[in-house]
This record gives structure tokens, C-alpha cells and sequence, in this order.
């Protein structure tokens, strides 16, 4: 049997991004992906030192993401709160900030997908105020923003930064200029290249 090739090369994904409007310093964290899947979309990060804040936020394909994780009948909006926090709990978390994951996770899964906890918060996305939802859990807290039908956004933070996002053309300003982007086929969270990672909340 052929051996599985450990790259994959993909074109950017197709919904811009978005990223804060003002940071101190900026980079590509990663790419959502999955195996060999093209990437959904991608997650920015941000400092703010000013405010204490490390922001990462996600931006999704809203079409490809209900095509592929939301069955038939399913609520979309519930499968991008169940998405938040299971990023939150297993990567934020456990990678950035070395927390264990919540026992049993099934039941915090459960509460967050039925829309237990979660607060609301106002952000300016592109020069309008959008709604949030937002649930905090230990240091971090994680925001879904209703931005329309084209792109689900899901913004990790810790400290409180300014609230307001705007649509990246490209990502020139976080140090990323390729037209395409090479996953690891076997662990497809990991960017060739990437500048920084979000240890860097750590530093």
C-alpha cells in the first residue's frame, strides 16, 4: 500500500477572515482542517498589551461547516456553540494554558450546545453592532458572533479587548503572503511556516 503523503496544498480559504482592528502584534495561528479535507477556514491571532488581551479568531465557511459537522435537522447555531466550546476545552485550554479538560466533558458539552451559560455582548464587526453570545470557563472565554449567512465566527480570548473586527483582504499584516497553505496531513492543526503559536499567551 502507498505510503499516505504528510502535506497537503490547499487554496486559501474562500471566506475572508476576520481579524481585530487594532493589535499589537499579529499572526496565523492554524488552518481548520481535518485529514485531507480543504481548510474551513482560519484562526488570527492577536495581542493587545495594553489590555492584557491574546485574542484568536476563528472564521468559518458557514456553508461548508453545516455541509460537513451539521446532519440534517440539526441546529446550526447549536453545533457552532457545541464547535466553541470543544475548541475552547481541548485546544485553547489544554494547549495554551495546560488546564485539564472538565469531567465529565459530556455534561459541559451538553449545557453548552442546549445554550446553558452563555451570556450576550455587543461587537463591531466591518462598522455594525453584532450580537454575541459568550461563555467563560476558567481564564479564557470564548464569543460567537452572528455575522450572516457566508461566515460563522468564533473568537478565543483572554483579557478584554477591543471589540471591534474588520474583514481581511489577505494576510499580508499577519505574515502569512502564500496563495495557498500546506497542512499536515497527520495533524492537521499544525501551519508550515507559522510565525507564532498561541503559546504565546504564555510568554
Amino acid at each position: 500500500m502507498a505510503e499516505r503523503p504528510a502535506w497537503g496544498t490547499y487554496p486559501l480559504p474562500a471566506a475572508l477572515p476576520f481579524g481585530l482592528a487594532d493589535a499589537d502584534e499579529r499572526w496565523v495561528e492554524f488552518f481548520d482542517s481535518s485529514n485531507s479535507a480543504p481548510p474551513l477556514g482560519v484562526w488570527l491571532g492577536h495581542r493587545q498589551a495594553d489590555r492584557g488581551a491574546v485574542v484568536l479568531v476563528r472564521t468559518i465557511d458557514r456553508v461548508q461547516f453545516s455541509t460537513k459537522h451539521v446532519r440534517p435537522g440539526e441546529d446550526v447555531a447549536a453545533q457552532l456553540r457545541e464547535t466553541a466550546v470543544f475548541s475552547h476545552l481541548n485546544l485553547v485550554a489544554t494547549l495554551v494554558l495546560h488546564e485539564p479538560v472538565p469531567q465529565p466533558l459530556e455534561d459541559v458539552m451538553a449545557q453548552a450546545r442546549a445554550d446553558d451559560g452563555w451570556t450576550s455582548e455587543t461587537w463591531e464587526v466591518d462598522g455594525l453592532r453584532v450580537a454575541g453570545a459568550r461563555w467563560d470557563h476558567q481564564t479564557w472565554w470564548s464569543t460567537i458572533l452572528e455575522t450572516g449567512p457566508e461566515r460563522a465566527v468564533i473568537v478565543h480570548g483572554v483579557g478584554e479587548p477591543t471589540k471591534v473586527l474588520l474583514t481581511q483582504a489577505d494576510l499580508t499584516s499577519y505574515g502569512y503572503t502564500a496563495a495557498t497553505v500546506r497542512i499536515d496531513l497527520l495533524d492537521p492543526h499544525r501551519l508550515e511556516g507559522a510565525l507564532l503559536t498561541a503559546h504565546k499567551a504564555r510568554d
